[in-house]
């Protein structure tokens, strides 16, 4: 299995490990953050209006642009989005929150095309395998998200689990460098790899 599967798996573990963080704390804060009951959940609604908003916008920038540059895209908008929700917990900014919660949700539908990605640059005797190794990085995401949550709340000291929000910048920004190694196959002309076997 060549180089790009590997890299790919590791960005959908991130995401995945992301997500579960994301979902872990949002409600939560949207909770102490809130300025009625009824707008307790407007942050993680305005997350996956962005997730459903990002979908096929991220196809196309793909298609036109090439994956590779897409998925960078995609993980810088998560940066800027975990950034601002940092930023408006410590000013404990409800309507910035719910901004920084749109921004993570449009970072999350770009990265829901890596699976996808990793079968593209296989041989079609190869998906199989390449799926199951993408997948492989779901089992860990299950285990590393909820116990990277409650490591990152403990150390938040402004019960407003900003921490949280800091590891899920990291979390991008080591996704936007494993992306940055995969040479990427596209309608942009970049050249498609071919899944070998290791032996």
């Amino acid at each position: 299995m060549n180089r790009n599967v590997w890299m790919l798996s590791v960005c959908q573990a991130l995401l995945m490990t992301g997500n579960i963080l994301l979902i872990s704390v949002i409600g939560l804060v949207g909770k102490q953050l809130a300025p009625s009951t009824n707008m307790i959940t407007l942050p993680v609604a305005m997350q996956f209006l962005g997730l459903m908003c990002a979908t096929i916008p991220a196809s196309l920038i793909m298609g036109k642009l090439g994956r590779k540059k897409g998925f960078s895209i995609g993980n810088l908008i998560g940066i800027t989005g975990a950034s601002t929700v940092a930023y408006a917990l410590s000013n404990q900014w409800f309507t910035l929150f719910c901004v920084g919660s749109f921004l993570l949700g449009i970072g999350i539908g770009f990265g829901t095309l890596y699976r996808f990605a990793a079968i593209e640059v296989c041989k079609p005797e190869m998906r199989d395998r390449a799926i199951s190794i993408s997948m492989v990085g779901g089992v860990f995401a299950a285990i590393l998200g909820p116990n990277l949550a409650v490591f990152s709340v403990e150390l938040s000291d402004d019960g407003l689990y900003t921490s949280a929000f800091l590891a899920l910048v990291a979390l991008n920004v080591l996704a936007l460098f494993s992306a940055a190694v995969y040479s990427v196959s596209s309608s942009a002309g970049e050249t498609q790899p071919t899944c070998q076997r290791s032996d």
